[in-house]
């Protein structure tokens, strides 16, 4: 599933204490390589976000002077969805699922801040209404069904904030999900159906739960921290940071009895796929990324030269994201 950007742009927003040097990686049983993806001809930029775990990826592409449209890419094949709203819009593709349907949302401003949500089905595009009396809502999942989740912004007691909504996969017109308090907040879907969301505290920060079977479940910091951050979940585990007091970020996955383990030499865990493969990003010098299998870092990529944001990865194992704004694949055989 879909990574938590939000919540990954806010925790390397910060002042982050990294240790002095990187942990050393481990031998893999494969060898990983990288490869590219081209946009369709006359784009300008492309930008890769998630996957069908099945081989197909998606994102955007940018055509100048007419904007953003959808883009996916499977065996070999480029296909352009087209696009909504003025060419100044920005469009994220959220998430895709298996059957290669896409929850997206759309956003223009800033002076009039629009913000709209879709699910592209079949080729066809599905303007999702907002809450009654919402007017911003966000996409931020879709599971096999074809259900979307994600927000829409709503004023309650006089006070701005977020609700959590599901659009079944038969109608746009959401229905709220239950057991979450206002102001709570999408980060991730389990195929199990759990949700991994931020539970505003006294401060409104979202702390990182788990929404199984309409229970709540926190997702403490280790031992000597303070706090945590939820990027990604995948079947039952969940990977992203947790916090010293000092505000040195260790990158940690959850395990299914929501205990937090640190990931060797990671600041942050930013994607996870069902067999605990972890992509993040590495504290201290030389390589900027890396790969940890079962808990071992095994691979180290990037370095400060290169502009690299993670996407997406697949149950295959193969991860892509954006290298100074090129859509790229790493696969290891």
């Amino acid at each position: 599933m879909r990574t938590a950007g939000l919540l990954f742009a806010l925790a390397i927003g910060a002042t982050v204490v990294l240790p002095n040097t990187a942990a050393a990686a481990v031998a893999a049983s494969c060898t990983w390589h990288s490869s590219t993806l081209s946009g369709p001809a006359g784009t300008s930029a492309t930008n890769l976000y998630t996957t069908d775990d099945n081989g197909g990826w998606a994102g955007t592409a940018y055509f100048s002077g007419v904007g953003y449209h959808v883009v996916t890419w499977k065996n070999g094949t480029v296909t352009d969805y087209g696009g909504v709203g003025a060419p100044s819009a920005s469009t994220i593709v959220d998430d895709e699922n298996r059957s290669g349907a896409l929850a997206v949302t759309m956003m223009a401003g800033p002076y009039t801040y629009v913000q709209n949500a879709y699910r592209i089905t079949g080729g066809q595009w599905q303007q999702l209404a907002p809450a009654a009396g919402g007017s911003h809502p966000e996409a931020r999942a879709i599971n096999d069904a074809g259900d979307v989740f994600g927000t829409d912004g709503e004023v309650s007691n006089g006070l701005t904030g977020t609700v959590v909504l599901r659009w079944p996969a038969n109608q746009t017109t959401p229905v709220a999900v239950a057991g979450l308090p206002f102001d709570s907040t999408v980060l991730g879907l389990d195929d199990d159906g759990t949700l991994l969301v931020g539970i505003p505290d006294a401060n409104g920060v979202p702390v990182p739960h788990l929404l199984r079977g309409g229970v709540l479940y926190p997702l403490p910091p280790s031992a000597g921290n303070v706090s945590s951050y939820a990027v990604a979940i995948s079947n039952g585990r969940v990977t992203g940071s947790v916090v010293s007091k000092s505000v040195k970020y260790t990158a940690v996955v959850w395990d299914g009895n929501q205990v937090a383990h640190a990931l060797p030499g990671g600041d942050m865990g930013v994607l996870i796929n069902p067999s605990d493969l972890v992509v993040g990003t590495l504290g201290g010098s030389g390589a900027t990324n890396g790969v940890w299998r079962n808990g071992t870092l095994e691979y180290t990529f990037g370095t400060t030269n290169n502009y690299i944001a993670l996407g997406a990865i697949s149950d295959d194992g193969s991860f892509a994201g954006d290298v100074d704004k090129v859509p790229t694949v790493w696969q290891c055989s």
